[in-house]
Formats: C-alpha cells, sequence, structure tokens
C-alpha cells in the first residue's frame, strides 16, 4: 500500500533490555535500551509489562526520548518485560507535517511530466507555482520560467480570472501563428506594427523579395517605414464625410 512520508517499519517488534535491577520502589525514570543502545520509540509503540500486569501508555507510564517515565515508582520485585512494536502499529495526529510531504527530485520530476507533459528539467518549477501566477489557462508548450515572460510553443488562451505578462514570446522564430483562419483574434491592440519576413527561406507571393517595413500612426497621417534602406513613406488617405 501506499503512503506519504517518510517509511514505516513494518513489524520490528524488539524486546527491551530488562531495568528490573534497578527498581527500589523509588526511582520512576528509567533509560530505554535495545542491547545496551539507547531506543527513543513512541509510547503508544511500547508493550511495557510490570509484575505481568499490562501498562496503559500516558496513564501509567509515557516516553521522553529515550527516557521510561512511569507514574509511580515499580515495587522492588516487580518484573519487567517491554517490547517496542515497531512504528507500523501507531501513527500520532499531527506528526505528519511539511517535512515528511516533501518529496526527493525524482517524485517531484515525475510529477511535473504527469501534469505538465513536457517540463523535464524546470519539474521543480511545481512546488514554486501560486494561484496568482498561473492565473488563466495555457494549452500548448510552455518553455518561460518567469511571471513577467511567457514563452508558448503553440496557443495560450485566457480563462476565468486575470493574466499579466510583460512580453509574450513563442518558442521558435516565425513559426507559431497567432489565432488561424477558424479562430481569429476579435481586435487587435497595439502600438506601432512591425513586418519583418526575412528569416524565412522564401519571399513574398507578389515578387519573391523579403523586407522589413514598420508602421507608425502621426496625427494626421499612417507613415510607412523601410527598416532595410532607412526611405519613409506616407499612407494616401482619402477622408469620409
Amino acid at each position: 500500500m501506499g503512503y506519504i512520508g517518510r517509511g514505516l517499519n513494518t513489524g520490528q517488534y524488539s524486546k527491551l533490555d530488562s531495568i528490573a535491577g534497578s527498581f527500589d520502589g523509588s526511582v520512576t525514570t528509567f533509560s530505554l535500551e535495545q542491547n545496551g543502545t539507547a531506543v527513543t520509540p513512541s509510547a503508544q509503540n511500547c508493550l511495557i509489562s510490570l509484575g505481568g500486569v499490562i501498562q496503559e501508555p500516558f496513564v501509567a507510564f509515557s516516553v521522553t526520548g529515550s527516557i521510561l517515565n512511569f507514574s509511580e515508582a515499580p515495587a522492588t520485585d516487580d518484573t519487567f518485560f517491554g517490547i517496542v512494536m515497531g512504528e507500523a502499529a501507531f501513527i500520532a495526529g499531527n506528526t505528519v507535517g511539511q517535512n515528511e510531504l516533501q518529496a526527493p527530485s525524482s517524485i517531484a520530476s515525475y510529477i511535473g511530466n504527469e501534469i505538465t507533459g513536457s517540463l523535464g528539467a524546470n519539474a521543480s518549477l511545481i512546488r514554486s507555482l501560486t494561484a496568482a501566477a498561473i492565473s488563466g489557462s495555457i494549452v500548448g508548450g510552455v518553455s518561460g520560467s518567469s511571471t513577467s515572460t511567457g514563452s508558448f510553443g503553440s496557443v495560450y488562451t485566457r480563462g476565468v480570472g486575470s493574466s499579466s505578462f510583460h512580453t509574450i514570446l513563442p518558442a521558435a522564430d516565425d513559426t507559431y501563428d497567432l489565432g488561424s483562419a477558424a479562430l481569429q483574434w476579435k481586435d487587435i491592440y497595439t502600438g506601432d506594427f512591425h513586418l519583418n519576413n526575412t528569416s524565412r527561406e522564401e519571399g513574398n507571393v507578389i515578387d519573391g523579395t523579403k523586407g522589413n517595413w514598420t508602421i507608425q500612426e502621426g496625427r494626421e497621417d499612417l507613415y510607412l517605414l523601410n527598416n532595410e534602406t532607412g526611405k519613409k513613406y506616407k499612407f494616401n488617405l482619402t477622408e469620409i464625410e
């Protein structure tokens, strides 16, 4: 059966060294040892018998570290028998905390790959993501690691809530589309408009050449800048009443 946290020592029943030789009718605290080595079990994992009578944990005795504390001093002629029953016998409340839940890097990597399908070496990010960092929804391969710059292999779609990015970059140059013939963006709000196909192997479908242009806005006109030749143009605009 699977579990979360440290492994359990199932079935390890170990006999405690006898402490009966130290009973004098007044001493209530004794050191717990197994084969001369101090042990630190939980009281719930100990079966303690005095004079053949099983003692109740936290009522007749308690354990602090490797010290066995009796509520009443054993009699001088009491016999002693004690075993540690193995940690599988009891898991105390509030004992599985953050430290016990931490996973090694191999498990974190596996979880990251299972959730994202492609995080790979960035699987450690799974431990630092917050609701604010992943608001909205992301579809496609993610290659960025910052909340201010996101790199997306195919599609980013805004979901419920708000998503804010300073820069959105594709995973490769001149490879992915913004929208498609079947799924178009409704409106585009932008400042300058930059057009550049110089990195492509083939030019345009009209004359086969390639270029690098920028469209800029003026108060009364729209301007077109050829970034390769430095030439500047103005669009001919016809005002409509």
